[in-house]
């Protein structure tokens, strides 16, 4: 693998590392984009965009991470209002001027899925979405699991003596929890959108994990959320209880490494020989 850093923009405000094979087999007119989960830093939490740059460059497909403006090593914008769809479009149109990339695949986790989604509905550009713990919506058999998941828990009856026991602190709790909630499209932006994307037969891959089981707490509850919408042509599903939000830990990084491995292999045409079969073993295992 082969990083370039740049600095792009109207007033070169932003900055980014471009990866490429060092090998590839021919010009690639794809390229992957990747940035800021909510306040953290190009590389990702956990480093998880670096381990995207080094997984799907050794599959043959270049990796763009960035940070937004206001955010990591990018400055904010002059006399602007903060617009993370602006800053992803402004990053597509300086790779397509300055690299020749054409075709773009969007990933993103948590508030980075939801740029992510907005992006690719309003650009033709972008051709693959991946998105971890993104938008949910408490529908079909949500509060079904909900009740039984909480009535089984032992840690749920922990919680709910604490906060009756300490208001104050469950208050506290609740106030920095909101510091960091990101507003979601309503439901019939989502249904309307996912229709668009059908039709563009654009591959989207939505994963979400135990960290975001108050939101998203059975398998299938993407698909009741899509309800009148037949995405199955289109959409790869995954639950990954096991991991954390931020996939804090490595044999977790290295399972969501397989899942965007073998989606990308699946639906996208890349330099790389590896197989979709093969694919638990395309990237080199994440270690300590």
């Amino acid at each position: 693998m082969k990083q370039i850093a740049v600095r792009f923009g109207r007033y070169q405000e932003m900055t980014g590392i471009l990866a490429t094979a060092d090998h590839p087999d021919g010009p690639s007119k794809k390229v992957v984009l990747t940035w800021n989960t909510g306040i953290s830093h190009k590389i990702g939490p956990n480093r998880v965009a670096v381990d995207l740059s080094h997984t799907l460059t050794r599959l043959g497909l270049p990796v763009f991470r960035f940070d937004l403006t206001g955010r990591g090593d990018s400055l904010p914008r002059k006399g602007e209002i903060a617009s993370p769809v602006l800053d992803v479009r402004e990053a597509m149109n300086y790779l397509q001027k300055e690299w020749g990339f054409e075709e773009f695949i969007l990933h993103g986790i948590c508030s980075g899925a939801i740029d992510a989604h907005y992006v690719a509905q309003a650009d033709p550009r972008v051709i693959g979405l991946s998105m971890v713990d993104t938008y949910a919506y408490r529908v079909g058999e949500y509060y079904k699991h909900y009740v039984l998941n909480r009535v089984t828990s032992w840690a749920y009856w922990k919680r709910l003596a604490r906060k009756l026991f300490s208001p104050d602190e469950n208050r506290e709790e609740l106030e920095a929890k909101d510091q960091f909630w990101v507003p979601f499209p309503t439901l019939d932006k989502i249904r309307l959108d996912f229709q668009g994307f059908v039709e563009r037969k654009m591959p989207c891959l939505v994963i979400y994990t135990g960290g975001y089981n108050y939101l998203y707490n059975y398998e299938n509850q993407f698909h009741d959320m899509l309800k009148g919408v037949d995405a199955s042509g289109i959409l790869t599903l995954e639950l990954h209880t096991e991991a954390d939000h931020l996939y804090t830990f490595v044999d977790q990084r290295n399972r969501l490494m397989d899942s965007i491995s073998t989606w990308v292999l699946r639906n996208f045409a890349v330099g790389s020989k590896v197989s979709p079969q093969a694919c638990q073993n395309s990237h080199p295992p994440i270690t300590l």
